[in-house]
């Protein structure tokens, strides 16, 4: 049985490891840390994980070494691994950061790695459970052949499956994570504070709304997210847009606006020619409450 290190024990790397543990097919899952000590994470009571103070040399079956550290940190991280010794064979050593390009792993390929980008494009909060994320997950990789058949077997071992990304477009992929990891958390937190003045009771929000996110995803799975936009806007209506904004005030009632600017936009109600991106019954409303 083959083994998988991991370096740095933050969020994704953690929950990393706990998919790969759990897996069992991993004779072992490395956790390198720059602490004396693990974080308390429950995936150090799985017995195929053993966490690593510092750095060692790789197993001699090691699959895969994944460096699961903050951007700045990866450069200096490669250095150190490539330092501790010639890559086992056929390892394949990875980052998981959308912005960064490959050569910064220029270190441990030139000490025989095969050297991608593996980015999970899954949420991973600081909440236990995090390694449930990656079931049918997927997994953009920038990587030669070797390293994208290495890559797609650690997928496989987490439940999930890969795709390519090229190297040239890969900035641009990350955005697309960036845009669905923020902009609905965003949406949400907006969306609280007015059940709360519903009258909702503390802490029905999350009952109320995530079936309501749950419908729209399975609309979108279902027909697609043009298909999706376009049944929204074939519902929109003029005066309803109107009696919202007088019931909204400050932040919420500038998002919904907002917001609303953006469904224009993107249904394709904008004109080439004029200054605006909604109809002209809509314009005047959402205009006042941008500049409010």
């Amino acid at each position: 049985m083959t083994s998988v290190a991991i370096v740095g024990p933050g969020r994704m790397g953690l929950a990393l490891a706990e998919g790969l543990a759990q897996s069992g097919e991993l004779a072992e899952v490395a956790v390198f840390g720059r602490r004396p000590e693990p974080p308390r994470h429950r995936v150090f009571t799985l017995p195929e994980t053993r966490y690593v103070y510092g750095a060692e040399p790789l197993p001699a079956r090691c699959l895969a070494l994944l460096l699961a550290v903050p951007d700045e940190a990866v450069p200096e991280v490669a250095h150190h691994f490539a330092a501790q010794g010639p890559a086992p064979g056929g390892c394949a050593a990875f980052h998981l950061s959308g912005g960064l390009p490959s050569d910064v792993l220029a270190p441990l390929h030139a000490a025989g790695y095969q050297v991608g980008v593996f980015r999970p494009w899954v949420f991973v909060s600081d909440a236990p459970g995090g390694a449930r994320r990656f079931a049918g997950a997927r997994i953009g990789v920038t990587a030669s052949p070797e390293g994208f058949r290495v890559a797609r077997e650690l997928a496989s071992l987490l439940g999930g499956d890969v795709f390519q990304i090229p190297a040239a477009r890969r900035v641009l992929a990350d955005a697309v994570v960036s845009m669905m990891e923020s902009y609905l958390p965003v949406l949400l937190d907006g969306a609280v504070p007015l059940l709360d003045r519903v009258g909702l009771p503390p802490g029905e929000a999350s009952e109320v709304l995530v079936p309501l996110l749950r419908s729209v995803l399975a609309e979108i799975e279902e027909r697609g997210p043009s298909e999706a936009l376009r049944t929204l806007t074939e519902r929109a209506d003029v005066e309803a847009l109107d009696v919202h904004l007088k019931a909204l005030d400050g932040d919420e009632r500038r998002m919904y606006a907002w917001l609303r600017e953006i469904v224009a936009l993107r249904s394709g109600f904008a004109e080439a020619e004029a200054a605006t991106t909604l109809p002209s019954s809509e314009s005047s409303q959402v205009e006042t409450a941008l500049r409010e």
